[in-house]
């Protein structure tokens, strides 16, 4: 019988001190500082005797140790084994391609993007592909504002009727009363009103048009009606922390208001004011391509949010099935680069400051860098988390 090779389960992230972050999961593990050299003393690839030996020269009973590991999903029995799993829990369908503002902090204010929309069909068939998943949450978006698409409320009850959850990220400008009504009936959602200020020609500065006369009586009549409803302020630290003062001034204690720090969208948006990395040695993993499914208008599912443009493409999940994609060659392939075990060069993630910097069991708490913004200060202050718990838990954010 052929000897059963192992290697350290690289989808597992080294967090602080003893604690390790399963991103399958979202399961805080923690270990001894004894296991932790054995990790370090390992070769790539191991046997179960070479882990033996190893743990008792580190003075730990072996087969306890050996076991612990396998139980806490620490060990894979191969390297390309773990890097075909994904556990979806969350989706953003870019229901529309455009969006009406014009953020400094946003690709769309430098290279907008025409306009397209998501037929209610096509919504039809990717939400039914993706019921059975029962994720926790679903967004309508991609640098656009989905309540510019007439069918939002068609497609809101194409959601009501598979049973899904939307987190709605909106700029404000069209939340109407009947889209609040429809939302207030929907019952199974969350509104984050993106508005990096409240002054007039601030406003005008940032979003490149005139504060709108409604956006603030949309605001007001949907916290009187009872919408579920927080705002996302944008923007450098300071500023973001001075806005969100005002904001909460004038709309009092009626909506809960957070911070979110911007930053260059894994260097595609240079506009000299946001946060900026670039990765000198291997990515240290992101759960995002695990967890939260990319799809695009015309139905192409993509690497993340930040690929503004697309330019990495896994499959179409109006032409196969959310299985045959995520488990398919290319996100296999992503995965390897993405959590450091193959070349990445060409990919986007190679300047994103949200990767995991404390790397993961293959790569090594020391064997990834970022350089430039600290990769954690452009993370949401207080601020995502309050969101909704159930709701955002997922997210990478939260790391």
């Amino acid at each position: 019988m052929p000897t059963t090779v192992y290697c350290l389960n690289p989808l597992v992230f080294y967090t602080s001190g003893t604690d390790l972050l399963a991103t399958l999961s979202g399961q805080r593990i923690s270990i001894s500082d004894q296991i932790l050299r054995v990790f370090d003393a390992l070769p790539n690839e191991f046997s179960k005797r070479q882990f033996f030996k190893v743990a008792l020269q580190n003075e730990l009973p072996a087969e306890d140790a050996f076991n612990e590991c396998l139980e806490k999903s620490l060990l894979v029995e191969n390297t390309s084994q773990p890097f075909k799993k994904f556990h979806l829990r969350s989706a953003d369908i870019e229901i529309c391609s455009h969006c009406n503002l014009r953020c400094s902090f946003c690709p769309v204010s430098l290279d907008p993007l025409p306009a397209h929309f998501m037929s209610d069909g096509d919504f039809e068939t990717i939400i039914k592909k993706l019921a059975p998943y029962r994720l926790e949450w679903i967004t309508l978006n991609h640098y656009n504002e989905p309540l510019l698409d007439k069918g939002f409320l068609n497609k809101l009850k194409i959601l009501k009727n598979y049973r899904q959850k939307l987190l709605l990220f909106t700029n404000g400008v069209l939340l109407n009363a009947k889209v609040a009504d429809a939302l207030v009936e929907f019952g199974r959602y969350q509104v984050v009103i993106n508005i990096p200020t409240i002054e007039n020609d601030k406003y005008k500065s940032i979003t490149g048009i005139p504060l709108a006369q409604n956006l603030k009586g949309n605001i007001v009549s949907a916290i009187s009606k009872g919408l579920k409803t927080k705002i996302s302020v944008n923007g450098t630290i300071e500023e973001a922390k001075r806005e969100k003062k005002k904001i909460l001034e004038y709309f009092g204690d009626g909506v809960d208001v957070f911070v979110n720090i911007t930053h260059d969208r894994a260097g595609i948006h240079k506009n000299g004011t946001i946060g900026t990395g670039t990765w000198t040695q291997k990515l240290g993993g992101c759960s995002r391509i695990l967890q939260i499914l990319h799809v695009g208008v015309g139905g192409e599912i993509f690497l993340c949010y930040h690929d503004y443009k697309k330019e990495h493409i896994l499959g179409n999940i109006l032409k196969s099935s959310v299985q045959e994609v995520m488990e398919s060659v290319v996100a296999t392939s992503l995965r390897k680069q993405i959590f450091g075990v193959e070349d990445p060069s060409g990919l986007i993630c190679n300047k994103c400051i949200s990767l995991n910097k404390f790397g993961n069991l293959q790569t090594g708490p020391s064997g990834t860098k970022c350089e430039g913004s600290d990769s954690t200060s452009w993370l949401v202050e207080g601020g995502m988390g309050a969101v909704s718990e159930d709701l955002l838990k997922a997210s990478c954010w939260k790391l």
